[in-house]
């Protein structure tokens, strides 16, 4: 199968992807790209084939026809007509709860709520890199102040969950003395962080920015985000519906309010965005719709070097803020149908410290 070919003359050289196919393959219904995951290995009798495929009620595929042996798990078996592949395992278990950090001498100490799915191990993960795995509930490691954790869940299958919301770890005092004052920055949200999406196809509910709010039908990636730039980290997959707008969320942990002085969000503009704090918008640029729909164009279309350039940079008062967890939201907009977008936020965060003199 040549994909994309559309003349045998050239067939090799037009194809962005060959696969050879045994009697059966699978196809995305929208896109049309074949799907490598699926690649069974059929043969039929002086080569004829499949009759027919269909899927039961409980997701088994079944093929009929002339088939005579096929690939199982132990190897090449004899197939008399039929051949039956079972749905794999593609759903990822539950997000981990509860994640909090304490710092013990030098060591920092992880624990969190587990998933209900059992057979899963946690990666735990510090500044966006997996520094260690358990299937406990509990994790320690050297103490590194401010340190950005997050943990995740992955099934035997290899599935993975989304990401538990960052929780810092304390900045400590090296030794006992009168404390003086200290203002320790620390980022919240960086890039190559996670984040939910949602293309804008309908209208969402007005709730989809606030904390309460429950995620169902969204999707996951890591920034920089979008579609028809450079350096993307996720390509965002439209297929052919060409939207004008995606929405974004992030659920943040900030603790000890008292402490926080100074709260700023910096997005890239690429072309207008939105920015909502806890459901309130903070701030936005190159939309001018007082209340902005899903079909609601940007007033400019930047490109994605001079948007990263001179982002959208927002001082929150650390009173719009609450106790524990925050939820961050922005949309962004196109200026035209088909104009290349970029999704990236960072978020720092100052806190006044005591520590000695």
């Amino acid at each position: 199968m040549y994909q994309d070919a559309d003349s045998w003359k050239n067939a090799w050289n037009q194809a962005t992807n060959v696969q050879q196919i045994r009697l059966m393959g699978a196809w995305d219904a929208e896109t049309g790209k074949y799907l490598p995951q699926f690649n069974p290995q059929l043969k039929g009798f002086h080569g004829n084939g499949v009759w027919e495929s269909f899927t039961d009620s409980n997701g088994v595929l079944w093929a009929g026809g002339d088939i005579a042996t096929s690939l199982g798990a132990y190897g090449v078996q004899n197939t008399v007509g039929f051949a039956r592949f079972a749905p794999r395992d593609s759903a990822a278990p539950m997000v981990p709860t509860n994640l909090q950090v304490s710092v013990d001498n030098a060591t920092d100490k992880l624990s969190w709520t587990k998933s209900a799915e059992s057979g899963v191990v946690y990666q735990i993960i510090r500044d966006n890199r997996v520094v260690g795995s358990t299937s406990e509930s509990t994790f320690s490691l050297n103490h590194q102040d401010g340190a950005r954790y997050f943990v995740r869940a992955m099934d035997s299958a290899g599935n993975i969950s989304a990401s538990t919301p960052v929780v810092l770890s304390p900045v400590t005092p090296s030794t006992p003395a009168t404390p003086t004052p200290e203002i320790i920055s620390q980022k919240v949200v960086s890039t190559g962080d996670q984040w939910q999406y949602k293309l804008g196809l309908a209208a969402l509910d007005s709730s989809w920015k606030d904390v309460a709010t429950t995620e169902t039908g969204w999707s996951s990636g890591v920034s920089t985000l979008g579609w028809g730039g450079s350096n993307l980290a996720t390509v965002i997959d439209r297929g052919d519906k060409s939207p004008i707008s995606v929405y974004f969320r992030k659920e943040i942990s900030v603790n000890s309010l008292d402490e926080v002085k100074k709260f700023q969000i910096s997005t890239v503009a690429d072309d207008g965005v939105v920015v909502y704090l806890n459901g309130k918008e903070v701030g936005r640029k190159n939309i001018s719709a007082q209340q902005p729909t899903f079909t609601t164009y940007a007033n400019t279309a930047p490109s994605q070097s001079s948007a990263t350039a001179a982002p959208l940079v927002i001082d929150v008062s650390p009173n719009q803020l609450v106790e524990g967890p925050n939820v961050i939201a922005v949309e962004t907009h196109a200026n035209w149908r088909n104009s290349p977008i970029s999704f990236d936020t960072q978020i720092a965060l100052d806190r006044e410290v005591r520590n000695p003199q």
